[in-house]
């Protein structure tokens, strides 16, 4: 076979700069398989062209081969393939068998091949593109060719060449083969998709006019670095070069550039003018000579100057935008190394994932597996100091997976540019601002550089307000955000933070302490702030973050305001919130899209979620409603047919797609209509039979979505991930409609709907006593006795009575440490205590206490004032007499004796030995025998042990020692 293959091809030993095409196949559907396939590392394809298609395309016989050509049917961009190698021979066959040899998809033996090329190749643009032979062969005009392309490039890069192809069916004339790692010398598989072929030879021609592609023709708004490009002649000699013709009139006559590539980018260095009209147009040419100009040829008019000359200067892209387009009026793009087909887009309509501008109307986005530069050209005087910040956020919460970096300049290029302050990682939230500080050299134009970087992860990065300003040379203070809306709020469970940040956005140092904040407002006492990084010193361009958060403690809206006090200014946060009613449980606070509890892009859903009764923790009482938290991208039409279903289950995850917690274990408690609005928000639905949760397992929440057809992807209920634990499961599809009582293997999310649960109210128990009565009133003996009346009396254990000074129960004292014991008779019953520790002169407050099993009630107070007419014995001196019994048992009592001289008061106070006060007792002017029980003031039994006791008045101060004994 070797001898026959160089007996039939003639080797040409030169090759030709200039040369005729002609062209086998007009089919315009593509394929990567033939010739070089870039999707894998490694590759190869043999395809056979017949002399009767080579004669009837007017190949000359005789004639050598200089090249060959394929079109390329995409627009791959500089994208270039190494060691790629072409072979050829002639063969009897006319199409490939089944065979896994060399007649039909086996891999051929180089060694029976002549080689063409073997070198890199570098595609451009769509069109035709040309390979030129390094050793071109000649055909003799009766015999077969088979061609052999190999790819050796050992790496797979995406944007790779596809390339249009003519069908042979039902002959297989085309074979390849794909494979990573390593070359695949094995059968292929067969194929009718051959690729359109030119067939280059020499000539004597020039080649015809090339057909210009961009810009198109009258174009606004062109860059002054604008990037021309055309395609090759379609028909005649191949060109080796093309010239480049542009200025500001025509006729144009002398090329402004010569290139051999099918573009050309006019250099920075010879830029253009702005807002200036241009024409251009192309020729192509070979040795032969230079062909005509295409034909008509064109204009276009480049952008207003952008240069920004006055600061400060702020881009918040409200003007010359259109929504959708990645035309940013005033900046260039450049797409980077990692990802490079995604650019940066203006938006104003879009608002999920977290797109909303952070002021007006416009910001700018970049999507998911993203690498876009903005460039925006700006006047810099040497030496001085430049402030540049910008505002970004994405919708993840991994801030590695989405970057913004601010750079700067001398070209409007990635090679060009500086970092200011390197990639800074974005999280989902609020507006993050990336700031930096930079010194031009010199006085002259640069260019601002912002990048944007993401992965597949988030779905966007969102841009906005970029300002650019001299750096002052004193302290500016700076804070965001000026409110906060904490949301709604289960009472008496602490908020997440949220952060105010203050920065020094000019020079010198800004010093603060947490004494320079306050909260101040109606409901202060439910807003705190953590002074973990106070104090603090900012300098220029540092900042600080001061978490805040809300604890409300009662229903409806609450709000106060954080006030930051620097140089004798205010800085003010207005923050509100909203308490939940009691018996509203939120459990979830992310944003993701977990497709859960539905999936509104499938036609029906079932999902089963499992919230912790940790989260939970209501004991014995009813969930008449749910809420589920739509994120309002439109209304929904196809996705509101629900059933849902509630039970008990031990379970804390879901361990595989057939864990689901059968039906016979869940009630059903609603089916109907389940209205989704263009409106974010909690989505209410009321159960048609609440459910009674036992407080003591996990409770599931399961939903059957049936309604036919499907919404938009972008619509979608918040959720919230965790890390490793299946929380739910889902199940989705366009044309099974799962049946909740036998559903199909689902899907384990790590995570669950973002849930709100409300309760039914507690019934309140009957009251366990009815009072007609309680009063207060003076002896004879200048005692108080209280009196007070029960109607009746159930499962009451008793009373208690405490007394103070003011009308304040919270420091009142306990005055009978002994239960009073109640009798639980539905007859009337009278009760009365004697109050014999009171003083002349003096207002006293009584309080009751009904206790019953479970707690117990207040009633009260009642006043009353003790005033004797008799003016009292008065002691000449004030004395402190020994206690009797000393030592006393526990559970009896001792007397100490005081005496109060004329125009004194004191205190009689009783220690422990180790200091802490165990009661006090106030006594005026007179004698007083104060009887000490052995408890303390909360009427709780002291321990055996010795203890003090203490009378402090203007004239004495005296300690005494008693002892309890067992």
């Amino acid at each position: 076979m070797k001898k026959l293959t160089l007996l039939i091809i003639t080797l040409a030993l030169f090759t030709l700069a200039f040369a005729d095409t002609y062209f086998i196949g007009t089919g315009t559907s593509t394929s990567g398989f033939c010739p070089f396939y870039g999707y894998y590392d490694y590759s190869w394809s043999k395809a056979i062209w017949t002399a009767a298609e080579l004669t009837t395309a007017g190949v000359p016989a005789n004639t050598p081969i200089t090249g060959i050509g394929f079109y390329v049917g995409n627009t791959p961009s500089n994208y270039t393939m190494l060691d790629q190698r072409i072979y050829v021979r002639t063969t009897a066959l006319t199409s490939y068998g089944t065979a896994q040899d060399e007649t039909g998809t086996g891999y051929p033996n180089p060694a029976y091949f002549l080689p063409l090329f073997q070198g890199n190749l570098t595609y451009n643009g769509g069109g035709w593109h040309y390979i030129m032979f390094t050793t071109p062969a000649t055909w003799d005009g009766t015999s077969n060719l088979e061609l052999l392309f190999e790819n050796w490039d050992g790496e797979y890069v995406s944007g790779y060449p596809t390339f249009r192809y003519t069908s042979t069916s039902p002959n297989y004339m085309m074979v390849y083969k794909y494979q990573d790692d390593s070359f695949p010398a094995v059968a292929g598989t067969s194929s009718y998709n051959r690729p359109n072929v030119a067939i280059i030879t020499p000539s004597t021609t020039p080649p015809e006019a090339p057909v210009l592609s961009l810009p198109l023709d009258g174009a606004t708004g062109v860059s002054i670095t604008p990037t021309l490009s055309w395609t090759a002649p379609t028909s005649g000699a191949v060109p080796t070069g093309y010239k480049v013709y542009l200025g500001v009139s025509t006729p144009l006559t002398t090329p402004f550039a010569e290139t051999t590539t099918l573009s050309y980018t006019v250099p920075s260095a010879n830029a253009l003018q702005y807002n200036t009209t241009y024409f251009w147009t192309v020729s192509a040419y070979n040795e032969n000579g230079e062909g005509p100009q295409a034909d008509p040829v064109r204009s276009f008019t480049t952008m207003l100057d952008p240069t920004i000359y006055t600061m400060p200067y702020t881009e918040s892209f409200e003007e010359g935008n259109t929504d959708g387009s990645t035309n940013i009026a005033n900046w260039t793009q450049a797409v980077g190394t990692q990802y490079t087909s995604q650019y940066w887009t203006a938006n104003s309509s879009q608002t999920t994932y977290n797109r909303t501008p952070r002021t007006g109307i416009f910001n700018v986005t970049l999507r998911y597996n993203g690498e876009a530069w903005l460039f925006r050209p700006v006047s810099l005087i040497g030496g001085t100091a430049y402030e540049f910040e910008a505002y970004a956020r994405q919708d993840g919460a991994i801030s590695t997976d989405a970057t913004l970096g601010l750079y700067y300049g001398t070209e409007p290029t990635i090679a060009a540019m500086t970092p200011i302050t390197g990639q800074v990682g974005l999280v989902n939230g609020d507006y993050q601002r990336i700031y930096g500080l930079f010194t031009a050299p010199t006085t002259g134009i640069y260019y601002l550089g912002i990048k944007g970087w993401i992965n597949i992860n988030p779905w966007y990065i969102s841009l906005d307000d970029v300002t650019i300003r001299e750096a002052p040379a004193e302290p500016e203070f700076s804070y965001s955000p000026t409110s906060i809306n904490f949301g709604f709020l289960m009472q008496n469970i602490p908020s997440i933070p949220r952060n105010v940040i203050v920065s020094n956005n000019g020079g010198g140092t800004i010093h603060l302490e947490s004494s320079d904040i306050t909260i101040i407002g109606p409901h202060a006492a439910m807003f705190s702030f953590d002074p973990a990084n106070l104090p603090v010193d900012l300098t220029a361009g540092l900042s600080v973050i001061i978490p805040v958060t809300a604890t409300v403690t009662t229903e409806g809206p609450v709000s106060a305001t954080l006030r930051i006090t620097y140089n004798e200014t205010n800085y003010d946060v207005a923050l509100s919130a909203e308490g939940l009613s009691e018996g509203t449980v939120i459990i979830g606070t992310g944003t993701e899209d977990l497709s859960l509890p539905i999936e509104p892009y499938y036609g029906y859903s079932y999902s089963q979620s499992i919230f912790l009764q940790s989260e939970i923790n209501m004991t014995d009482r009813a969930i008449e409603k749910i809420y589920y938290y739509w994120n309002g991208a439109a209304a929904t039409v196809n996705s509101n047919n629900w059933t849902v279903y509630m039970g008990h289950t031990s379970n804390t995850s879901f361990d595989s797609g057939t864990s689901w917690i059968p039906l016979s274990e869940l009630t059903e408690v609603f089916s109907g209509i389940v209205t989704l609005p263009d409106v974010e928000g909690w989505i209410e639905i009321v159960l048609t039979t609440p459910f009674t949760y036992n407080n003591a397992y996990n409770l599931v929440i399961a939903v059957d979505e049936n309604a036919d057809f499907y919404d938009s992807y972008n619509e979608y209920f918040y959720c919230t991930s965790e890390l490793k634990t299946n929380r739910s499961i889902r199940y989705y599809s366009d044309g099974t409609n799962p049946d909740p009582a036998a559903p199909p293997t689902g899907t384990p999310v790590a995570g669950y709907p973002n849930v709100m649960l409300k309760f039914q109210e507690e019934t309140p128990p009957p009251l366990p006593v009815e009072l007609s009565s309680f009063t207060a009133v003076l002896t004879d003996q200048f005692y108080v006795q209280l009196t007070w009346i029960s109607q009746t009396e159930t499962n009451l254990s008793g009373y208690r009575v405490y007394r103070n000074e003011n009308n304040s129960l919270n420091n009142a004292i306990l005055i009978t440490p002994t239960i009073i014991p109640a009798t639980n008779t539905s007859q009337e019953h009278i009760y009365t205590v004697e109050d014999r520790e009171v003083e002349n002169h003096s207002t006293y407050y009584y309080w009751l206490e009904s206790i019953d099993f479970n707690n117990s009630q207040f009633h009260g107070p009642v006043i009353v004032v003790v005033e004797g007419n008799v003016p009292p014995v008065l002691p000449e001196v004030t004395t402190l007499n020994n206690a009797y019994p000393n030592p006393f048992r526990a559970n009896n009592s001792t007397k100490i004796e005081v005496g109060i001289k004329a125009g004194e008061s004191g205190t009689l106070t009783i220690y422990n030995i180790r200091g802490e006060i165990v009661k006090a007792i106030k006594v005026n002017e007179g004698y007083h025998t104060i009887i000490w029980d052995g408890k303390d003031s909360k009427g709780n039994v002291c321990g055996s042990g010795i203890y003090f006791y203490r009378l402090t008045t203007p004239s004495l101060n005296q300690t005494k020692k008693m002892v309890i004994v067992k």
